[in-house]
Formats: C-alpha cells, structure tokens, sequence
C-alpha cells in the first residue's frame, strides 16, 4: 500500500506547541480546506514548560512528531536539502530552550523553524540517515498505559503542527473536511496496522498522513 505524500515547496516546518487544537465537533464534512489553528505561542513559555521534569518527555515527543513529519515531506519533495546533525528529540529540546533565552518573544513556531534551517539542514548527499519513528514503536507504546498514551498524544499533536504550519505558510490546503477527524490519527494508524501488520516498519507519520488524505481530500 502506497501513499502519496503532499509536498509543498520547501516550507516544512511546524510550531512546536503542547497545547491540543481546538476543534469544531460534529461539524458536516465538505470538501473546504481546514480552519488552521495558529497557536502564537511564545518561544520563552513553551521553553519554560519544557524544563519542568514531568513536561520534557512530552516536549520531546512532541518534537519528534514534527521533526519526522519534517523528514518525510522532506524525502518525499524534491528539496535537495535533509534534516542533519544531531536530531534526536532530547538535543532539539535543549537547543529550542536555548534560543527561546535569545528570542523569548517570538513565536514557538518561527524559533523552531529557524533552528532547524540553520542548525540542522544539509545537501541530502551528505547527510546521515534519518530514522524516524515506526508505526509499530509508536503504536506499542501508545499502548503501555496511560503514560503511554499521553506521550503518543503529543507526537500525535507535533505531527498535525506540522502539517498546519505548512499549510498556512504556502497557503495549500493539506487536509479538507471535518476538522474533528484529525485528533483521530492515532487511531487510524492502529487500525491500519491491524489490517496490515506488514506496515509496522514504516513511518508513523507517512502512514498517518495517508490516512488522513484519504477520509479527508481537497479538491484537485
């Protein structure tokens, strides 16, 4: 099974945010872009709630949803330019904290996509692999508890900053429809390994998206 993976130009970026979307519930699909959130949170909060020891391992989840969403538009486009360096989620945090001491105004969403143009891109010839997270590892630890599950919310949430942030900045509609369907990708993405447990080693993000596209196309 093959997903087609939307691509729009080089801006790739999300805003890193814990806060979860507000949604409109029951609202009648059409075939409308999205409302897309747009949380305006400052770097020198977001930063701040990092630091706490019982919110660190949500904000590295949370990078982690949006720095894999980032990797696969990435690979998927036609950029010549890859996600390097060290991208693991805990040295993200600690360089995010850093600049937010910089900028504690700015945007959350604008200070993360600064430090990974300019701290973490290089020629894709030249760049180490990236791995990011399977469907299967994210799934089984969505499963261990309510622990578990609040983590893989926040990845879930990093994901879908991505894709909104991507879609505000050039303007292309990513996902179209009932807005209330997106806090469901966990679930989709379990319900896809269910039928097809081949899929555990693919992204979680790919497969999310795909997802997603399907019970939520824009129009062409």
């Amino acid at each position: 099974m093959i997903y087609r993976v939307l691509v729009l130009s080089t801006v790739f970026l999300a805003g890193m945010g814990i806060f979860r979307y507000q949604v409109s519930l029951g609202q009648d699909y059409n075939p409308t872009p999205t409302q897309t959130p747009n949380h305006h949170v400052r770097a020198g909060v977001q930063a701040l709630a990092c630091e706490y020891p019982d919110q660190k391992p949500g904000c590295e989840m949370y990078i982690a949803g949006f720095t894999d969403t980032v990797n696969t538009v990435m690979v998927g486009g036609e950029s010549t330019k890859m996600l390097c360096g060290s991208t693991d989620s805990s040295d993200l945090v600690a360089e995010f904290e850093q600049e937010a001491r910089k900028s504690p105004e700015a945007d959350t969403d604008a200070a993360l996509f600064q430090l990974l143009k300019t701290k973490h891109m290089c020629e894709g010839n030249k760049a180490p692999i990236y791995n990011p997270r399977s469907a299967g590892g994210l799934i089984d630890m969505c499963h261990t508890g309510d622990i578990g599950f609040n983590l893989c919310s926040q990845y879930q949430w990093g994901f879908l900053d991505s894709l909104f942030f991507m879609s505000a900045q050039t303007k292309i509609p990513i996902l179209c429809g009932n807005m209330s369907i997106v806090d469901s990708s966990i679930t989709m993405l379990n319900d896809e390994l269910q039928a097809d447990s081949g899929l555990r080693q693919k992204p979680a993000v790919w497969l999310m998206l795909g997802a997603l596209q399907k019970k939520m196309p824009c129009p062409k």
